[in-house]
């Protein structure tokens, strides 16, 4: 699979690009907050 990647053209790979980073923007949202209620926590 890596090898293939490596010979896609940079047309090709945008759309799996965009989604990488969707995703990765609500992982990040998502673990932003979990980490919030986990440092309120120890606060109080």
């Amino acid at each position: 699979m890596g090898a293939k990647w490596k010979t896609i053209i940079l047309e090709e790979k945008k759309p799996y690009k965009e989604k990488y980073q969707v995703a990765k923007e609500a992982c990040l949202q998502i673990m932003s907050k979990e980490k919030c209620k986990i440092m309120s926590q120890f606060a109080k």
